[in-house]
């Protein structure tokens, strides 16, 4: 799993059409809306979501779209592109490359 990534300081959620990455692979942020988006979270109490798409290149259309608790995404999805397939834990601690994406 790569390291958690905090909400900035001012509390703010990801933006949509920021790139995050999870297990080697990258995702865009497709929307965020707290206290609008909800979904149930694992209390069965409604919290803010979030959803995702595969980032893909341009001109290309991301067939799957994915729904989580906010809260769970910002702690478990680092911000930033990587190389496809490259866990977090492969990379240099201090140094994420961008990568050309997908296509």
């Amino acid at each position: 799993m790569t390291e958690p990534t905090q909400l900035p300081a001012d509390g703010a959620p990801p933006e949509v059409g920021a790139v995050y990455n999870y297990e080697g692979q990258n995702y865009a942020v497709t929307r965020v809306e707290p206290d609008r988006f909800l979904v149930l979270g694992d209390d069965a109490e409604w919290t803010d979501a979030i959803e995702f798409t595969d980032h893909v290149g341009e001109g290309e259309s991301a067939k799957v779209s994915y729904v989580m608790a906010l809260d769970l995404f910002v702690e478990s999805y680092a911000l930033g592109v990587i190389d496809e397939g490259v866990s977090a834990e492969q990379l240099p601690a201090d140094d994420q490359p961008e990568a050309e994406p997908k296509g």
